[in-house]
């Protein structure tokens, strides 16, 4: 009699375990009685559906290398499940404007948080913008562990419903330097700035202002940056700026003058910021508009304007490269332009260059320099064009 009640526990207790087995392990084979169906397996993840009539519940699992579960999950609907890289998986959820992206690593076993409405995702590095204390802020951490690598950096973001819709562009240029660009301000103005991940910010923040000045109807606007510090006083680098963005008005002239001028930032961080300035501009007495172009570049720590001679020494081989270059980068019918000016006037025009309101400027990106020179009206007031630095690296003045 005990026998035979012990035989009966124990074909309850194997019941039971392979109740359990069915339902809580993944690697058991589904049977049709279920009836569960695997619609999608790889090495590292599967999904399965199950049918209750017209109800479809589906179940996945993912897996590390070892075959090991990292996560598992059910939902009713179909999970977006993909490999993002050899060892990485990703899930995508929600839509419309909410598109949520997890990830996992398969290799060590981690498992991502879940990033909303990410802009960019480059070898571990993700970049996206969040609401945090009612401000829009842009993060850039390491995939797994905020420990590696977590930046967050404050700028004059546009007010924008949807945070990720200021970050216009995002993209990695090496492996610690992200080049960014975001609009700022109310006025939408697109900015780029080059991210140095090995500082944790900038020591200063840009904002926008905006000069106006109307006279019988016709009016001047014409924008620029003001850089803000709790670190440094950055009175005179903002005058120096407010002065060049306004060097091309003078509100005692008697001709009447209508001026749109916008900036763009092409490079800064803690001591350099290279500003570029272009528009139109016009008067009333004149045949047709002329094209605006000027630029300044500023040593933020002496609050001093750097010209083209206090980097580069000016001779033969800058003049060469820079003909090559003209002539690589410009219209053939525009290129021949050039040819009206000497070697020694080309010498004795970057010399002067950044130095007065004759078109001749200078700006910087992070590898290249570029060099405006005036045109006639009928090939667009200004020719400029970007040459790499390391063409030029032997005409440095401080190697």
């Amino acid at each position: 009699m005990k026998k035979n009640i012990l035989i009966i526990i124990f074909l309850i207790l194997l019941l039971i375990a392979c109740i359990c087995y069915v339902y809580g392990n993944i690697k058991l084979n589904t049977s049709e009685k279920f009836n569960f169906q695997v619609i999608e397996q790889t090495k590292n993840y599967k999904i399965i559906v199950s049918k209750d009539g017209e109800i479809r519940k589906y179940y996945y699992w993912i897996f590390d290398n070892e075959n090991n579960t990292i996560y598992k999950n059910s939902s009713y609907k179909m999970p977006n499940l993909s490999y993002f890289s050899n060892n990485i998986i990703q899930i995508h959820l929600g839509s419309g404007n909410v598109s949520q992206y997890q990830f996992f690593d398969t290799e060590n076993g981690m498992t991502s948080p879940i990033y909303e409405n990410p802009t960019l995702v480059d070898n571990e590095k993700i970049v996206y913008m969040s609401f945090e204390d009612d401000k829009i802020k842009l993060i850039v951490r390491n995939l797994f562990d905020k420990s590696k690598l977590y930046r967050k950096y404050e700028r004059d973001f546009s007010p924008v419903a949807v945070a990720y819709n200021d970050l216009v562009n995002a993209e990695f240029i090496d492996a610690n330097k992200l080049q960014v660009t975001y609009l700022s301000g109310k006025d939408f103005i697109e900015v780029t700035e080059i991210l140095d991940l090995d500082i944790e910010d900038n020591i200063y923040k840009i904002d926008s202002e905006t000069y106006t000045y109307t006279l019988n109807g016709n009016n001047v606007l014409i924008k620029y940056p003001v850089l803000n510090s709790n670190e440094m006083n950055l009175s005179s680098v903002n005058e120096l700026i407010r002065q060049t963005a306004l060097s091309g008005f003078n509100e005692d002239e008697e001709a009447e003058q209508q001026i749109d001028i916008d900036y763009k930032i092409v490079f800064y961080n803690n001591e350099f910021i290279s500003i570029a300035f272009t528009g139109l501009a016009n008067t009333i007495t004149a045949a047709h508009p002329n094209n605006i172009f000027y630029t300044l570049n500023i040593d933020i720590k002496e609050g001093t304007k750097i010209k083209l001679t206090d980097i580069y020494n000016i001779n033969d081989n800058f003049i060469d490269t820079y003909k090559s270059e003209f002539k690589r980068q410009i219209n053939p019918e525009i290129a021949i332009y050039l040819e009206n000016y000497t070697d020694e006037e080309l010498k004795e025009m970057f010399n002067n260059a950044d130095k007065a309101n004759d078109g001749i400027f200078s700006y910087y990106t992070d590898t290249t320099i570029g060099i405006s020179l005036p045109t006639i009206f009928a090939i667009g007031n200004y020719s400029k064009i970007e040459i790499n630095r390391e063409l030029l690296k032997n005409n440095l003045k401080q190697q």
